[in-house]
Order: C-alpha cells, then structure tokens, then sequence
C-alpha cells in the first residue's frame, strides 16, 4: 500500500517536529548532567577543604598537648605509678585518642593509660626514631594492638637538670 502525498507530509512535519524536540532534550540532558558534576565536584571540594582544616586543627592542638604533658617533670622519672595519671589526663582531655603511653629509650613501652597487660615495642616506628632525636612527630601505620590503621603520635621526654637529654617518648595512638 503506497502512501499519499499527505500521509507523506504529515509523516515528514511529524519528523521535523520531533528532531528539534530531541535535540533540545539532548542538549539539556548533557547541560543538567555538567551542571550535577560541577555541583558535586564543588561540593567534595568544599569538604574536603573543611576536613582538611579540621584535621590541621586537631593535630596542632594534639601536638601542643604532647608537648605539655611530655615536658612535665614527673616524666623524667620514667617511674610508671606517676607517670600513668598523666597519660589517662591525656586521653581524657582528646577524646579521638585510643590510648597514651610512655616507652623507654629502646623503644619499650612501660605505662599505658588503660592497664594493658600486653606492651608492646615500638622502637622500629618512625615516629618513636624522631621523638627520641627531640622532635614531635606523627605516624599513620597499622595497629599492633588491633590491626587497624592509627595515628600514632609521639614527644620526647627530657631528663631533669642544667643539660637535659631524651631519656624516653610519650606516645599516643588514635583512630
């Protein structure tokens, strides 16, 4: 069955009508999807700019913290029942902490602030290296204790007199 002249116009106007439809759909499809992109992109910009100073913030408030307590006389010591206040003081006063502790020279911890039966060393981390070399320093590793990715943390602890020397590292862990 052939078409007529008519069939064929109206056929044809219906084509042109639809092509221009389809055209501005297409144009505004790909215009809303940019649009939702940029939107996002902007929107993960702008929290991980507000993370990120959160973070910064929290790290130099820890950092003053292990510079305060670590710089308490009674540390120089290394005597575990007064040293143990001040890491359960640390770990109150930051509550991101997991725990604080306090090792020796070759890297052994000795005091923690929650009674753990098991120490552990921690003379190959890097943060320990450094704390004993008199700087603050900061770690992300694995936990020892729990298998999980940590913070750790750690500041010398001086010896008391005219020329103080590192005698050990008040270190914290957290998540």
């Amino acid at each position: 069955m052939a078409l007529g002249i008519r069939a064929k116009i109206t056929g044809a106007m219906r084509v042109g009508a639809l092509v221009p439809l389809f055209a501005f759909w297409v144009s505004d499809y790909y215009e809303f999807k940019q649009d939702a992109i940029e939107t996002v992109r902007h929107n993960l910009a702008t929290v991980a700019e507000r993370q990120t100073v959160h973070i910064a913030d929290l790290l130099d408030g820890t950092r003053s913290g292990l510079k305060i307590i670590s710089s308490q006389p009674v540390l120089s010591d290394l005597d575990p029942e007064s040293s143990r206040p001040l890491t359960r003081i640390f770990v109150k006063n930051f509550e991101w902490v997991l725990n604080a502790y306090i090792a020796n020279m070759e890297g052994q911890e000795f005091v923690r602030d929650d009674d753990a039966s098991k120490l552990v060393s921690i003379a190959e981390r890097d943060y320990f290296k450094n704390a004993l070399q008199g700087n603050i320093t900061s770690q992300v590793a694995i936990s020892k204790s729990n298998g999980k990715p940590v913070l750790l943390s750690g500041a010398p602890i001086y010896s008391k007199g005219s020329l103080p020397k590192v005698v050990g590292v008040f270190g914290f862990s957290a998540e």
